[in-house]
């Protein structure tokens, strides 16, 4: 709307001028020079415009970055802790592939590993789940915009 108000405002006064130069009597040459002149200021005027607009979108920009960056960071901790808990439960279900695990002397520490994998697989789904939310979060604003 500003660049379309600014243009308008440049129509207006460069219509002004052609009218002034009209009127005062001139000879075609200086008419047409003043024309060129006011036709160049307006064009800078123009450019002035667009480049307003240019610096409006990346100020925008870089508010939607600084709007999204605890999202992203609060995202990136979900998928170091993804990590951790993935490389958890796979040390858990290595110790679970030991066949001596399951004779009765070592019972206890099978029970043991086998809470601590529920416990694991109920973290990574709860953090998975996390990261799902923040990640449509992070794509709905970044299509918002």
């Amino acid at each position: 709307m500003e660049a379309e108000e600014e243009a308008a405002e440049q129509d207006s006064r460069l219509s002004a001028a052609v009218v002034r130069v009209g009127e005062s009597g001139e000879d075609a040459g200086d008419d047409r020079e003043r024309r060129q002149q006011a036709a160049e200021v307006g064009a800078e005027g123009a450019g002035d415009a667009g480049q307003r607009q240019h610096q409006d979108q990346r100020r925008q920009a870089a508010e939607q970055r600084q709007r999204l960056q605890p999202l992203r960071a609060r995202a990136k901790r979900l998928e170091a802790e993804l990590e951790r808990l993935a490389a958890r439960k796979t040390e858990l279900q290595n110790r679970l592939a030991d066949p001596t695990l399951y004779q009765d002397p070592r019972k206890d520490e099978l029970k043991a590993l086998l809470m601590e994998q529920a416990d694991a697989d109920q973290a990574l789904a709860e953090v998975e789940e996390a990261w799902l939310g923040i990640s449509e979060e992070l794509e709905a604003a970044a299509s918002a915009s």
